[in-house]
């Protein structure tokens, strides 16, 4: 990713930035931990007394104020690396980093334009300075940014990183420190996304003779207010710099529940010896992770990553940044390494010790009642807890692992500057934790960055441990297991739904196939969950009273030259069981409905059920399934499993926020608009099954075919399917609206021919299925009703329609080659994964082998 887009993305996903003073600062995130007072304050007197000059009052070899910029790299590398050098003597058993201070200015890549420059940090903290400075030479004297091997440097070079400190030489105004600070931004996250096991991360800008300092977690960004002379307060500079190489590598930021699988070893990723952490060819920090998950009997369990799925998010700045990985048991590790394991390691149909799981850990909002994770939490609701083997909030010597606890019990500044015309917007944190403050001319460089006080959402870091794993939904190899894996999610979807758990982050990456090829929807990370449900149908029973409108019903409809059936009249009333909705009211509903339902009504026709597409009467109670246990649906849909239905709207009559990926979402939730009828917008079922519709139809335009890769006419941007699909699917945040307002014109006004025609002509067997959902959709999208309420019925029964007509064109070939491509799909899926070889008899000579008891 280029320098411009990287910025770009942290201008995005940077909105929470909060201040404290700078020895708030020191003392409770870079303090001198209890009975080691000796020892630091033997590293800062040493120091002191060999570097700093008491006559003039500086550190003798800092350059006066006016010199240029390259002036402070070697000064401050030098001191630096004199402070290493003294930790390492007074150091005794903490589990500290190791490394030397670097000056890669002279060696930095310069930017070539906006679109291939590439950042990387002044000054740096690393482990081994030499094969850090060999990869950042050949990143310099790199032709192409592009090379793949440069690629590999890159990712090298963000993996080595401790900390990085900016340099500048001037005192910034309010928008150069907005500048400084967001681009320091830019290196933590790419250090998030390379390191994949930092909790959070400390940074430096140096201006001149101003020393800022700045941590960076998941909920946003705490920074000093007051500068730094470090000049005028030596001891405390050089306690900054000693704490880097004194302080145990957690209160670092680093994750001690996670380490890397190296030789037979467990180390801890900032302990790797240089003879493994010095190829930039490597990739041990993405490969074999091991972490462990609770058991049943309350014990834990050793897991190993053994392919990292989903990474990408690990970079984004105040979110929920989660990783996924594939897993095996540790202690299976040698059955996959031996000969017969390597033969097959896809894990298909393995179960018990051979199983392959998924881990996924992210970073959720810390709610009321923090008891368990809530995803878990969603997926027991949802009934669906079988497909969660294990679920925890990460604990760190007994505490919880939270951007709570990270920042302690430091006191925010409270500064709303009014006359800088910078407003104030409401925060969540606690009075006790705010710091009153008036110094105007102090705080004068902050403006900016002060309009960045967003709320603050504190975070906690969770893990999941889920029974199965399975391909993304675009590796169907076939339109017929495309549309089968689609229903397959619908029907989990509707499941879920009627235990009142909606989904409302409907994407490609959520629909998995899993061995057996059944589909499966996951990811609950959005849902929410109702707490009460509402009369959708009032179900008759055989001896049940005849509604007294269904006679008056018939006479209007009658009148309206209407002949409907007696299962439809029956029906809608049961929909509209108040009796104070009247006979014309209700006929005047299915007027409106079958005018838009069906095309050139004969008026001698009889409008059935099966006309309207609504489900048939069944005169006994549904058994509810969850589709973890039991994967195959009754034979038809039921109108018991409507009777009643989530109610959200109570809950949130107010309104909510919009959740899902943009990319895919429904019009109404990117506009926040709700039906004509409703003045307030609510994620409803609707919203999500148009986002089911959406994943389809993105598949089918960019898409080689089933199963295939991305079409080769979307590599040139100025392509008309190119510049149509960034039209139809724009996931930029800033133009949500437009998005909304361009899917309402497909939806609601007809223009979704467009994008049919711009199909790959492999998915031109899914055409009429398109085009049947988007009338469906088109209707349901603008009224309120039992069309709406009932989507998922629509969406399965077009489906099912769908999966009859590909089976009967299918040819008796065809099977063969489809199982022909599954096996290849399996094959090419397994072969990403990396089993360590495991040698026997290795001693872990690092301290970081030794027994750590971080977990509870």
């Amino acid at each position: 990713m280029s320098a411009q887009k990287i910025r770009e993305c942290v201008e995005q996903e940077l909105f929470n930035v909060l201040f404290c003073s700078t020895a708030d600062f020191v003392h409770n995130l870079l303090g001198v931990p209890l009975n080691e007072e000796v020892p630091w304050t033997s590293v800062i007197d040493e120091v002191i007394n060999s570097t700093y000059n008491e006559t003039r009052e500086r550190w003798g070899s800092f350059p006066d104020k006016g010199s240029i910029e390259a002036a402070y790299y070697k000064p401050f590398v030098d001191l630096a690396n004199k402070v290493c050098q003294e930790c390492q003597s007074v150091r005794k058993d903490q589990d500290a980093l190791d490394g030397r201070w670097v000056d890669t200015h002279s060696k930095s890549p310069r930017e070539r334009s906006n679109n291939t420059s590439r950042i990387q940090p002044d000054i740096v903290h690393v482990a081994f300075s030499e094969s850090f400075e060999k990869a950042t030479r050949s990143i310099s004297e790199a032709a192409s940014p592009e090379d793949k091997k440069i690629k590999k440097q890159l990712q090298y070079l963000w993996q080595q990183i401790h900390v990085a400190v900016e340099v500048k030489k001037d005192e910034p105004t309010a928008s150069d420190l907005n500048a400084h600070v967001l681009q320091l931004c830019s290196y933590m996250r790419q250090m998030f996304q390379e390191q994949l096991d930092r909790r959070f991360i400390i940074s430096m800008l140096l201006c001149g003779d101003q020393l800022y300092l700045l941590f960076l977690d998941r909920t946003g960004l705490v920074g000093t207010w007051d500068r730094l002379d470090i000049h005028k307060e030596p001891r405390r500079f050089i306690q900054i710099l000693a704490a880097i190489s004194l302080l145990p590598a957690q209160k670092l930021g680093w994750d001690p529940t996670m380490a890397l699988y190296i030789d037979g070893d467990s180390i801890p990723s900032y302990r790797l010896p240089e003879r493994k952490r010095g190829s930039p060819e490597s990739n041990l920090f993405r490969d074999n992770w091991i972490i462990s998950m609770p058991t049943k009997n309350k014990e834990r369990e050793k897991f190993l990553t053994v392919r990292l799925v989903d990474g990408a998010a690990a970079q984004m700045l105040c979110s929920r940044a989660t990783v996924v990985w594939e897993v095996i048991k540790l202690r299976a590790l040698p059955t996959f390494t031996s000969k017969k394991g390597k033969k097959d390691r896809s894990g298909a149909g393995a179960t018990g010790e051979n199983k392959i799981h998924v881990l996924k850990q992210t970073w959720q909002q810390i709610g009321d009642q923090c008891t368990e994770p809530e995803e878990a939490k969603m997926y027991n609701n949802a009934k669906q807890d079988g497909f969660i083997a294990s679920a925890e909030f990460v604990h760190v010597d007994g505490l919880l692992s939270s951007t709570l606890n990270f920042r302690n019990s430091v006191k925010y500044l409270n500064a709303t500057l009014p006359h800088l015309g910078v407003k104030s917007k409401s925060q969540t944190i606690r009075d006790g934790n705010v710091e009153p403050f008036h110094d105007t001319d102090t705080l004068a460089p902050l403006e900016t960055l002060l309009t960045r006080q967003g709320s603050t959402v504190e975070r906690v870091q969770t893990r999941l441990l889920m029974e199965e794993s399975g391909y993304p939904l675009a590796y169907s190899v076939s339109c017929l297991e495309l549309i089968n894996v689609l229903r397959d999610c619908i029907q989990m979807h509707k499941q879920i739904y009627l235990y009142g758990v909606l989904h409302r982050d409907i994407s490609p990456g959520n629909l998995l196939i899993k061995d057996d090829g059944k589909g499966q929807l996951i990811d609950l990370d959005h849902a929410k969950c109702a707490t009460n449900m509402r009369q959708a149908l009032k179900v008759s029973e055989p001896e049940s009273v005849p509604d007294p409108r269904l006679e008056k019903l018939q006479s209007v409809l009658d009148d309206m030259r209407l002949h409907v059936d007696m299962d439809s009249r029956k029906f809608i009333l049961q929909y509209y069981n108040n009796y104070e909705v009247s006979a014309f009211e209700v006929a005047v509903f299915m007027k409106n409905i079958i005018s838009h339902r069906i095309d050139n009504l004969n008026v001698h026709k009889r409008i059935t059920m099966k006309d309207l597409g609504w489900p048939k009467e069944v005169q006994f109670e549904v058994v509810k399934y969850s589709i973890s246990f039991s994967p195959t649906p009754p034979p038809q849909e039921q109108r018991e499993d409507y009777k009643k239905l989530p109610n959200f709207l109570a809950k949130e009559a107010q309104g909510e926020i919009r959740t899902g990926t943009m990319r895919f979402m429904s019009w109404q939730v990117l506009l926040k608009q709700g039906t004509p009828t409703r003045s307030s917008f609510v994620h409803e079922a609707y919203h999500d099954i148009e986002s089911f519709f959406w994943i389809l139809v993105y598949i089918c335009m960019t898409q080689e075919g089933p199963g295939g890769g991305r079409r080769l006419e979307l590599q040139d941007k100025r392509s008309e399917l190119s510049q149509i699909v960034h039209t139809a699917f724009n996931s930029d945040p800033e133009k949500m609206e437009r998005l909304g307002r361009t899917r309402r014109e497909y939806i609601a006004n007809d223009k979704l021919e467009e994008l049919i025609g711009h199909f790959h002509k492999d998915f031109c067997d899914l055409s009429e299925l398109v085009e049947s959902w988007w009338e469906i959709l088109a209707y349901t999208s603008l009224n309120t009703g039992p069309d709406r309420d009932f989507i998922h019925h629509h969406a399965l029964r077009l489906l099912d329609e769908t999966i009859s007509k590909l089976e009967k064109r299918r040819p008796l070939e065809e099977e063969d080659i489809e199982r022909a491509k599954k096996e290849k799909r399996r094959e090419r899926w397994a072969s990403k994964r990396v089993f360590p070889v495991q040698r026997s008899g290795m001693a872990n000579s690092t301290r970081a082998a030794k027994k750590r008891n971080c977990q509870t």
